[in-house]
């Protein structure tokens, strides 16, 4: 492994003495930092759950996400604060907004010197000494690992990686919530009775084994994976790379930290059979949960019909013989009208449709309240829908999901005029897979049936439209007792598989948004040097010179090289690094 090298601001930061009370650690000041911007700031720049006003973030919402903040090179720069946006706009008390023209608003000394002790102190936790893993020391875990199984074990093989992440200086909690991320992913792309625990195969725990047979996966789903091209997602949203994990063939002769572990990764290679043993958990668990991918790993039909099939579940016969057990509501804060559930047993827990609406002329056909029963209903009570949602229950008892048209065909994304994501600022579409696993955090949402007492208490409706709303609405404890069972069954499973259900990270996202979030951030000198298993200092010397590169520098030194143009010059970034031999011995001697 190569060793960072420490930098004089990191020096500098330990040697520094607060100007205000005595000195403080970092997690200390971090405390103190975040308590000032919750008093101060988080009413323009906080999360959905934290903003106190209703309008969209001003700027970034994510102020008191430390971690982010800190990584964000448009607001930070660790070890100068002099440089950094954030501090200067404190210091000059531009910020918080209003601050210039009433004193009362403005932070105190004591309080601004808090934040200029904290980015000082960040260039310390940003140069900690922490090993850098390369990609021959990820071959080489994967070597010994081999060590101890059969020769079909071993094709059974596969490996995830957030070993780069550990390298660019990621906290141990983040750590943690970005292995769960991978754990419930994986489990949710699989039809397998049983859950997979991800087994972490090296000493930072950054590393990890599953079998494709345990996930139920053949090997098609791997080449799936490691030949598809993000591109064709780009377009959509900024993301990764062409391949997730570079040709290992062309790079591991010299990319080992020592003679004999070179061989033993080029051994891992050539007794493989493949080309790309491991992948990335982060580009996968952002590939995976969207879709093709999502639908592809999951084998979803293409039609409800099919799932319906597949899940041994008659909808039509299950409404009439009065199997199920549904809830309607004027606002469900998904679908932009009213909303009807609806829930159906199969041998492996619940499945769950929604019926949802568009705005229509003929508005009484959308209508729950007027039209209560639905489809297979009777008379003049039938509404009719424009689309609906799954959710189901997997084999393992994890929750798998499908987003369809109001003829049952599977689509990517829902229509933004039937559902939206409310609680995001910018992008509001439900997108099938990551959508669904944030919202659904959970499991099933609680919610209160509004039909039923509705219809029993309007005096609207005839008695035989009251009794058949009375056999497919319970009421309200029944209603609740089986959505929560489906929670408790959901959140045992994800306990199985190693996974905290109630785990948040600083934004109260769960653990598969987190990291999506993380994958998605722009990349600094520290995160772009980690990609390619190699400190920053050599990263930055590679492209210092070539002026092909002056674009990706500047960005550095503003905001950040954006994943998408990271994404763009991976392949000739890449060709300019040196070989990772040539780093070693240069670290070794101190250069």
């Amino acid at each position: 492994m190569l060793s960072r090298v420490s930098t004089g601001l990191a020096i500098a930061a330990l040697m520094t003495t607060p100007a205000f009370g005595t000195e403080r650690t970092p997690e200390e000041l971090g405390g103190a930092v975040q308590d000032i911007f919750r008093e101060n700031c988080v009413a323009c720049h906080g999360a959905a759950g934290d903003r106190l006003l209703e309008q969209a973030p001003v700027g970034f919402d994510y102020v008191l996400d430390l971690d982010r903040l800190a990584h964000s090179a448009k607001l930070v720069r660790p070890g100068d604060p002099d440089g950094s946006r954030l501090y200067s706009l404190i210091r000059n008390d531009q910020m918080p907004f209003g601050a210039a023209d009433a004193p009362e608003m403005q932070l105190s000394d004591a309080d601004k010197e808090t934040v200029r002790q904290w980015i000082v102190a960040l260039a310390g936790a940003a140069s900690a000494d922490r090993p850098i893993i390369t990609h021959g020391d990820i071959l080489d875990f994967i070597y010994t690992d081999k060590q101890a199984m059969t020769e079909a074990e071993w094709r059974d093989a596969r490996y995830f990686s957030l070993a780069h992440l550990h390298s660019a200086g990621e906290s141990a909690a983040n750590m943690e919530i970005y292995r769960q991320a991978l754990a419930k992913l994986l489990n949710s792309l699989s039809w397998q009775p049983d859950v997979v625990p991800v087994e972490a195969i090296d000493p930072q725990q950054t590393v990890f084994r599953v079998r494709l047979s345990d996930l139920g996966w053949r090997e098609r789903d791997w080449r799936r994976l490691v030949t598809f091209n993000l591109n064709e997602l780009i377009v959509k949203k900024a993301t990764y790379s062409v391949q997730p994990a570079f040709n290992l063939q062309d790079i591991y002769d010299e990319d080992a930290s020592d003679v004999a572990a070179g061989r033993r990764a080029r051994a891992a290679l050539h007794e493989s059979g493949l080309e790309t043993l491991y992948i990335k958990a982060d580009w996968f668990v952002y590939a995976a949960s969207h879709p093709p991918l999502y639908h592809d790993l999951l084998r979803l039909p293409e039609t409800i019909g099919g799932l319906e099939r597949y899940l041994g579940i008659d909808r039509e016969d299950n409404i009439r013989q009065h199997r199920v057990a549904r809830g309607g509501v004027y606002d469900s804060g998904v679908g932009l009208n009213n909303r009807l559930i609806e829930r159906h047993e199969t041998e492996f827990g619940a499945y769950w449709i929604s019926y949802d609406f568009a705005e229509d002329p003929d508005e009484s056909i959308k209508d729950l309240f007027q039209r209560p029963l639905g489809p297979y209903g009777f008379g003049r009570y039938v509404f009719v829908e424009d689309g609906g949602e799954v959710i189901f229950n997997l084999p393992n008892g994890f929750q798998g999901y499908m987003l369809a048209t109001d003829e049952g065909f599977r689509i990517d994304t829902g229509p933004p005029n039937i559902v939206q994501d409310r609680t995001h600022p910018v992008d509001s579409t439900i997108v099938n897979g990551v959508s669904c696993i944030a919202c659904h955090s959970n499991g099933m949402n609680l919610m209160r049936d509004e039909v039923r007492p509705y219809v029993e208490g309007s005096g609207m409706f005839p008695a035989d439209v009251v009794a058949e709303v009375r056999a497919l609405h319970p009421t309200h404890d029944v209603f609740d007792a089986l959505l929560q069972q489906d929670i408790d069954m959901f959140h045992a499973a994800q306990r199985r598989a190693g996974v905290d259900p109630t785990l948040r990270d600083a934004q109260n996202r769960e653990p598969v948004a987190a990291l999506i979030e993380r994958f998605l951030r722009p990349l600094d000198p520290v995160l772009a040097a980690a990609e390619f298993g190699m400190t920053p200092e050599r990263f930055m010397a590679a492209i210092a010179d070539d002026p092909a590169f002056a674009d990706i520098r500047t960005r550095f030194a503003l905001t950040g090289l954006p994943r998408q143009l990271f994404v763009r010059e991976f392949a000739r970034l890449a060709e300019a690094m040196p070989p990772a031999g040539e780093t070693n011995q240069e670290v070794a001697r101190g250069r």
